[in-house]
């Protein structure tokens, strides 16, 4: 048998630290006990990636036993609260092209995707695109660092919160608040394209005094996302409205089109994009 630690997104923007296993774990057996070679229990079965016909793979999951012994003194009280700051984040570490991109002296710390309406980040004034790399003082590593320590705080904590932002420091004081119990997932004729990235503007129109539809003219927004593209691995969508591109502001399509045909080849994107009434912050590449 194998053990291999894995982070695993259980919601978008957010991740849980599992043991991955090639030991065998079929239906049913969620909640038992994963015992390595010594016959200690190192953690507790949860799930399997199936074959498509409803059997197992040959991969299999578990919560590692440290989290579970942390979380024992609630179990024993009925009820497990974790907290949560209100913010989607990028899975994997910040590598070393991104962090000379988003401007920031190293390559630590957690970007900020979107941030929840009415959260205790948005109430301290956390916005998308912000780069976490302190909680109370203390270096944030990656994503996988910032979620444990802040599911670890009890509800009603204050912590101060460090953030680049455009190349500068910045740092609020938030509350922290409890995780819900059972969270949702949240799952044109086109004149310009976005080159390699696969993304297709509608719009693009000059802003002048002969512009009828100014709201039409003064925005980037997504027509469409060819599948398999690099658009469509970042999750962009249709409907979506590019508000920058790696930190510069973007008014129109034809500006959006513009400063991807600018982008290097290998080189990360980093995207500002209002979907409804909140701000996410992607990443994609260019092939």
């Amino acid at each position: 048998m194998s053990f291999a630690q894995r982070a695993i997104q259980i919601q978008e923007g957010r991740w849980q630290d599992l043991i991955q296993t090639d030991t065998s774990i079929n239906p049913g057996n969620s909640g038992g006990p994963l015992f390595n070679a010594r016959g200690e229990i190192v953690g507790m079965n949860m799930a399997m990636v199936d074959d498509g016909r409803g059997e197992t793979a040959g991969i299999g999951f578990a919560v590692p036993i440290n989290a579970i012994k942390a979380l024992l003194p609630q179990l024993r009280e009925g009820k497990v609260v974790r907290g949560q700051l209100g913010v989607g984040l990028h899975g994997g570490p910040i590598l070393s092209d991104e962090a000379a991109a988003l401007h920031l002296p190293k390559p630590s710390g957690a970007i900020v995707r979107n941030v929840e309406n009415g959260s205790a980040a948005e109430r301290a004034g956390l916005r998308a695109g912000d780069v976490i790399v302190e909680l109370d003082g203390t270096p944030v590593v990656d994503t996988r660092d910032l979620v444990a320590r802040t599911a670890a705080s009890a509800p009603g904590t204050r912590v101060t919160v460090t953030v680049v932002r455009h190349g500068h420091e910045q740092t609020m004081v938030a509350t922290v608040e409890e995780q819900p119990g059972d969270p949702d997932v949240e799952h044109a004729e086109a004149d310009t394209d976005g080159g390699d990235f696969g993304v297709v503007f509608e719009g693009g129109a000059p802003t002048g005094p002969d512009v009828t539809d100014r709201s039409a003219a003064s925005q980037a927004l997504v027509a469409g996302v060819t599948p398999d593209s690099p658009a469509e691995e970042a999750e962009l969508t249709a409907g979506d409205i590019i508000r920058e591109i790696n930190g510069c502001r973007i008014r129109t399509a034809t500006e959006a089109h513009q400063a991807l045909r600018n982008i290097g080849h290998g080189l990360p994107v980093f995207l500002l994009v209002r979907r409804g009434d909140r701000d996410l912050f992607l990443e994609m590449r260019k092939p």
